[in-house]
């Protein structure tokens, strides 16, 4: 319930601003560079529940005792049934797990002295004898780029004691999509592969090739509720959208 288990301010994924990462991309380019990556494991189990901003007392969220812990809550108590689990750390599907993970990686970075971007908040930076350091944040997705591979990886190898996480190595993929990078002439091409094949996999695309989406000065009219689409229609149309701007916005 908003107000008592969460805010509603507290539900946001935060991710980093493609503005922002474009900009990264540009000094990554121009430092001539190294980038690396690596994915946090359990991300929405790290992060604590705040307090009530109301009561000033922190949150108490309770769970069903989940199929197959029964058997280990029957050692302690009688009529399992009666009983209900509090959770002491976020869990996935808590509404506030992905902020309350960024507030946890924010305390992490501060730590190994990385400082807040107050213009986008998924981007940390520190400066060294080498040159910038620069963390970005997609969720559970880290980006950290340096003028030296060795002061890159530095800065992993500083994380990985502090939170359990797969390395994924140098940057050759990012967002779903596939970056071809000469850094000798400071050049970088964004593809999407994958997902352009996706739309032949999903959807029955027409044959035919269309020069405008939409004859000019075309008024859309309303239509008659026999033509409706179904569901599994409206669900196809939307996602195939979504597709197309993911496409759109990032290569």
């Amino acid at each position: 319930m908003d107000g008592e288990h969460y805010d509603q301010d507290s539900v946001a994924s935060p991710t980093v601003n493609i503005v922002s990462v474009r900009i990264i991309m540009v000094l990554y380019l121009l430092m001539q560079g190294y980038a690396h990556l690596v994915d946090v494991n359990g991300a929405f189990l790290l992060g604590g529940f705040e307090h009530n901003p109301i009561t000033h007392k922190k949150r108490r969220i309770f769970m069903e005792i989940p199929e197959g812990f029964g058997e280990f809550v029957k050692k302690l108590v009688e009529n399992v049934e009666e009983y209900v689990m509090e959770l002491l750390k976020a869990l996935h599907g808590t509404k506030q797990a992905a902020k309350r993970f960024w507030l946890f990686l924010l305390s992490l970075l501060y730590v190994m002295d990385y400082k807040y971007n107050w213009v986008d908040p998924c981007a940390y930076y520190k400066w060294t004898e080498d040159g910038l350091l620069i963390w970005a944040s997609w969720v559970d997705d880290l980006l950290n780029v340096g003028p030296k591979k060795a002061k890159v990886l530095e800065s992993v190898e500083e994380l990985k004691p502090k939170v359990e996480c797969d390395d994924t190595g140098e940057l050759k993929e990012y967002v779903g999509c596939k970056l071809d990078i000469d850094i000798k002439n400071q050049r970088m091409k964004w593809t999407q592969p994958v997902l352009l094949q996706s739309f032949t996999d999903e959807f029955e695309l027409p044959r035919e090739s269309f020069e405008t989406p939409a004859a000019p000065d075309t008024v859309l009219q309303a239509i008659e509720d026999s033509d409706n689409l179904k569901f599994q229609e409206q669900k196809n149309y939307r996602s195939g959208i979504g597709k197309l701007l993911h496409l759109m916005r990032w290569s």
